[in-house]
């Protein structure tokens, strides 16, 4: 009688078992079934969502780095979905500008598709000053979204002068004022040299006279702040009786600097060694020597 009740009671426990172990089964189909489906929602929203309103990334090679007042800037533009990587576009036309270093337009490009490519140029006019100047290039959807979705880079131009002379400059800051020493330097010799002539620019944009000491030094004071700072100073001088235009950047006075942290994984495994790199520019966008520290949540330094 006793090895029928245990009999009984044992096959009922295998019974309830089963049921419980085809029960999470179904439950966990059930949920693979339903987190699939939201998986599949989500990448459908996503997808509407790009071909409502698609991305477009911009890639651009030029002909050189360097280049002379008076010359062409080839280059050849790569437009790409930005999900794909394919060149199956909505745009037709991409747009391009060759911008100063305060920010004005001095050549502007509109280029169409033909036979899948495109390709330009910008024109340097021989009356441009020698400075750094940035492409830009972007299509209507991507002036949309702003420019950080613009494809930018940085060229240089020089004048005819550019390797025959040229300026040292040096600054100091004090309070909300920013002195400016300019030595005129000729480069073969390079001994310093008075100009025939110097014009230099006013906040007002008119061009006033200036005069070097007799050791073509000249000295500069402007007020400068966080709020409004001073970047850039355009000049005019006469040089073997001909006239040289340039841009003198002026590097920023305030002490900001951007730090990104760059994890390999996102995230950092307890007990493994692990490699964190960052990367810390400061306000004029040069690298910056800084010390980091790891820091627990109870503040402790690890």
């Amino acid at each position: 009688m006793k090895n029928i009740k245990q009999s009984w009671y044992t096959g009922r426990l295998l019974w309830i078992n089963l049921i419980f172990f085809t029960l999470q089964l179904v439950s966990t189909n059930i949920y693979a079934q339903n987190s699939n489906t939201l998986i599949d929602s989500i990448q459908a929203r996503i997808n509407r969502q790009l071909e409502t309103y698609p991305q477009e990334k911009i890639y651009v090679h030029n002909d050189k780095p360097l280049y002379v007042t008076g010359e062409n800037i080839w280059f050849r533009i790569h437009l790409v979905n930005a999900l794909s990587h394919r060149h199956n576009t909505t745009s037709l036309y991409v747009y391009g500008e060759l911008i100063d270093p305060i920010g004005n337009v001095v050549d502007s490009v509109k280029i169409i598709r033909r036979n899948g490519i495109y390709t330009g140029h910008f024109k340097i006019d021989e009356e441009l000053a020698d400075a750094v100047y940035t492409m830009s290039f972007y299509t209507k959807y991507m002036k949309n979204l702003g420019e950080d979705y613009f494809f930018k880079r940085n060229i240089i131009v020089g004048g005819g002068l550019s390797n025959l002379c040229h300026i040292e400059p040096t600054f100091q800051y004090e309070n909300d004022k920013i002195e400016i020493n300019l030595n005129f330097i000729e480069t073969q010799s390079n001994k310093t040299f008075v100009p025939e002539e110097l014009r230099i620019r006013n906040k007002k944009g008119q061009l006033q006279e200036y005069h070097t000491d007799p050791n073509g030094l000249l000295s500069l004071d402007y007020p400068s702040s966080k709020d409004n700072p001073l970047t850039h100073i355009y000049l005019e001088y006469k040089f073997d009786k001909k006239i040289r235009k340039q841009y003198i950047q002026v590097p920023s006075i305030s002490q900001d600097y951007d730090i990104q942290i760059l994890p390999e994984g996102g995230n950092l495994l307890k007990d493994i060694t692990s490699r964190v790199a960052f990367k810390a520019v400061d306000s004029n966008g040069l690298g910056e020597d800084v010390t980091l520290a790891v820091i627990n949540e109870k503040g402790d330094t690890i």
